[in-house]
């Protein structure tokens, strides 16, 4: 198949260093389709919002809790009556959570990161007619950074119940009954089977002392939503039910309008465009980079206990 070259794109990255030096990079694209007028200005805004995002996001990504204790893992030794009674089984699944966990954790704070970085360059565009186009991409490409590691900081609840579960299990104790060989088993696994399974000591494993169980227990209750947490959680659930509530502008989100009674005993029948957006971002976004830091508190202290490290 004859590709049909349209034009070309030539683009050229040059770096002026602190010590005086200057590199460049220089890369060749060609055009797919002939672009309309305004399209090179277009694209252009769009790539240099794009280059001044990935400029801050070190930064933003520095901020954000550390994760690297959570990536590593102690080394074990397995005997054989560890087979037999499923320890094996119970230290596998462990560290599969745990790297599921930590991946989970690492695209939060990468799309966190990614989002604050939208959000300085938004505050950047300038007004111009172009710059108006570039200024919606930055502001749903923040949205959608942000929406996405609010839905993973709620995944990671639903992993901290796994890990919980498979570390508990052996062929003889489970803290939660489940019928294994159902594809959705892992849905049995919620928040009030696995805190009725931890109330009953019999349930636990017999090599768990009392001081891993009252440690278990105290990771378990502290994990609650309060305060920022519960605030990331109110939006999700907004943004996950009903009509994405507005964020920084009024203008990027759908807003409904219904009768209203008037005092002199009359019916409004006007449509009206909110004046003020719903939710403030940065106020957003320090929620949930408090949010994300007490995740990795709790599962940083859970780690300490022998049997999760």
């Amino acid at each position: 198949m004859d590709i049909r070259i349209e034009g070309s794109l030539k683009t050229t990255l040059a770096f002026a260093l602190p010590d005086g030096s200057e590199k460049a990079y220089s890369r060749s694209f060609t055009l797919p389709r002939v672009p309309v007028e305004s399209g090179p200005e277009l694209l252009s805004a769009q790539l240099f919002a794009e280059v001044e995002k990935e400029l801050r996001f070190g930064a933003y990504w520095d901020a954000l809790a550390d994760l690297q204790d959570l990536l590593r893992s102690v080394p074990r030794t397995i005997s054989a009556n560890d087979v037999w009674t499923g320890k094996e089984l119970s230290v596998h699944n462990t560290r599969e959570v745990w790297r599921e966990v930590t991946n989970t954790l690492l695209g939060v704070k990468y799309l966190l990161a990614q989002a604050r970085a939208f959000s300085d360059v938004k505050a950047h565009v300038r007004p111009a007619r172009t710059d108006e186009d570039t200024a919606s991409t930055v502001h749903l490409s923040m949205l959608e950074s942000f929406d996405h590691a609010v839905y993973f900081l709620a995944k990671v609840e639903d992993l901290f119940l796994l890990l919980l579960f498979v570390n508990l299990w052996t062929t003889s104790s489970s803290i939660v009954d489940v019928d294994l060989s159902s594809s959705d088993w892992d849905k049995a696994v919620d928040w009030k089977s696995v805190r009725k399974g931890l109330a009953e000591r019999s349930r636990f494993p017999a090599d768990v002392s009392d001081a891993e169980h009252d440690a278990i227990l105290k990771v378990f209750n502290n994990y609650q939503r309060t305060g920022a947490s519960e605030r990331i959680a109110n939006y999700r659930n907004r943004v996950t039910h009903t009509i994405h509530p507005s964020v920084d502008d009024p203008k990027f989100s759908a807003s409904l309008c219904f009768p209203k009674q008037i005092p002199n005993g009359g019916i409004d029948m006007s449509v009206r465009w909110p004046a003020q957006a719903e939710f403030h971002f940065l106020e957003l976004y320090a929620d949930a980079a408090e949010a994300l830091t007490r995740v990795v508190t709790l599962l940083r202290e859970l780690k300490t206990i022998q049997r999760f490290a």
